[in-house]
């Protein structure tokens, strides 16, 4: 059989160490309960926990998804994925769908900025060549 390395392959083998499963469906199921502050602040901050200590324990260079998609891929995607899809998360426990918003925001232009920082260097770098 043949081997598929397509971006959407490798990020869905990966995804299980970045995407913070347990915490959103208790966002979900927190819309049936309707709980106190108290009670969402104690749920949330445990599943949060408990998702950061889960991820921490899982990612090792042992781990056979890894070696599937590659360990550049892995080193190259995985941090950014993790600091993303955890600060978007800690910003919505915290601030509320405005705070994830202005997270999304402001992450998206600093991603932009750097994209094309990037893109003028190389472009700098590419000028003496001609």
């Amino acid at each position: 059989s043949k081997k598929c390395l397509c971006l959407e392959v490798l990020i869905i083998t990966i995804s299980p160490y970045f995407f913070p499963l347990a915490t959103i469906l208790g966002i979900l199921i927190e819309g049936a309960l309707q709980p106190t502050v108290v009670q969402r602040s104690l749920g949330m901050g445990a599943l949060f926990g408990f998702e950061l200590i889960y991820v921490w324990r899982q990612i090792h260079p042992q781990q056979t998804d890894f070696h599937t998609v590659g360990m550049l891929f892995v080193w190259m995607f995985l941090p950014g994925a993790v600091l993303f899809g955890y600060g978007i998360l800690l910003s919505f426990l915290l601030l509320g769908v405005d705070g994830a918003s202005a997270f999304l925001g402001q992450t998206m232009n600093h991603t932009v900025a750097l994209g094309q920082w990037a893109l003028e260097y190389i472009q700098s770098l590419l000028v003496p060549l001609q």
